[in-house]
């Protein structure tokens, strides 16, 4: 698991950007929304009518963040403004996948070698920077251990 209060106060900021205007995790918004409510006091329905730079300042402000939660905040970066960034990687490591999205049977898919995780970790980080790719190699590896088990090792 991601240490979120370790990560720069620049990518949390665009880390929750990408939460709150992506499509793919409308039950851990909802429960984002509800424990913001919770913990400031304020009814669900007046979270609901701030801009999303209110509501990323609440999420960044937030202590107490669920696993879940902080994995789809990091999640919608890859999906959303650094898509390019995951499926680089996924070329990279040979892993087949379309527009980043992996296919539903990966039976028959090699996991990636570590030399391969090596090789990608440092291209893609003198390309992008050293904490965004550290923070993509980490969900992924979170996200599916058995299958990306190399690119925790070169972590």
């Amino acid at each position: 698991m991601i240490n979120w209060a370790g990560l720069s106060s620049e990518l949390r900021t665009e880390a929750c950007h990408a939460f709150w205007e992506c499509d793919f995790f409308p039950e851990d918004q909802a429960l984002a929304l509800r424990d913001i409510a919770l913990a400031r006091g304020f009814r669900l329905q007046s979270i609901h009518k701030k801009s999303i730079d209110q509501r990323v300042r609440l999420l960044m402000i937030q202590r107490d963040l669920t696993d879940t939660v902080q994995e789809s905040i990091l999640r919608s970066l890859y999906l959303g403004p650094h898509k390019t960034l995951l499926t680089t990687l996924l070329d990279e490591l040979g892993v087949p996948h379309e527009d980043g999205m992996l296919p539903d049977d990966m039976s028959d898919i090699s996991a990636p070698s570590l030399d391969a995780a090596k090789v990608a970790l440092a291209k893609l980080s003198a390309e992008s920077g050293d904490e965004l790719v550290r923070v993509l190699f980490q969900v992924l590896s979170d996200d599916g251990p058995a299958f990306y088990v190399n690119l925790k090792a070169v972590l």
